[in-house]
């Protein structure tokens, strides 16, 4: 069950978050997670919730880093309704269009700045990683294309996880050159914080 260990209280949802704390809903949030509690435990149809009520609600609860979650899913294009399921897809969505736009960056940077010859090898060295990142990504968008895209979470979740290490690995080479192109660092640290969060999303969807 997504949202695992919910508690329904009089006034509020009591909710262990992944990091085992504890956290209470606003009564508007408790509402929500009700309703789709019930969703997921009766009938085969899902009815459609307020997306932004949506992107909230996952943010505040599976993630540690709300204002960047919550700002990465609402600048994908979405519906003003979906089924709970599809907040997988608008997660997903922001690591997907956040790696490819950088690796775009990164190749211009490649081709046309004056670094020193080592400098450029780690940037090439980093534009590896983003590619196989990159290349796991679009495995998981054909699972999410699909139909059935919801039996389909636990694969999606897996490429979620390998691009997120090959982000990191990433990461590392430009903080180990001190003063490479900084902006651009700090630019693929929001990759891997949009990918970490969507791995947590996923991760509270998967049963």
């Amino acid at each position: 069950m997504p949202l695992l260990n919910i508690v329904l209280s009089q006034h509020a949802i009591v909710i262990r978050r992944k990091d085992g704390h504890f956290h209470t809903t606003s009564p508007s949030l408790s509402l929500l997670l009700f309703l789709i509690v019930c969703a997921i435990g009766g009938g085969d149809s899902l009815p459609l919730f307020p997306t932004t009520d949506l992107i909230y609600t996952y943010c505040d609860v599976s993630t540690d880093d709300y204002d960047l979650c919550v700002s990465s899913l609402l600048a994908c294009p979405h519906n003003a309704s979906v089924v709970y399921l599809e907040i997988g897809k608008l997660a997903f969505c922001a690591a997907f269009d956040n790696a490819t736009g950088t690796r775009q960056q990164l190749g211009k940077l490649i081709r046309g700045s004056s670094l020193d010859p080592a400098s450029k090898r780690t940037l090439r060295n980093c534009g590896e990683q983003y590619d196989m990142a990159i290349y796991r990504l679009a495995l998981a968008d054909n699972c999410i294309k699909s139909k059935g895209f919801e039996y389909k979470y636990k694969p999606v979740l897996y490429s979620v996880q390998f691009a997120q290490d090959h982000f990191t690995k990433c990461e590392e080479m430009l903080k180990r050159k001190e003063g490479l192109v900084e902006p651009f660092r700090q630019k693929t640290e929001i990759v891997r914080r949009t990918a970490e969060n969507a791995h947590d999303i996923l991760s509270a969807l998967v049963v």
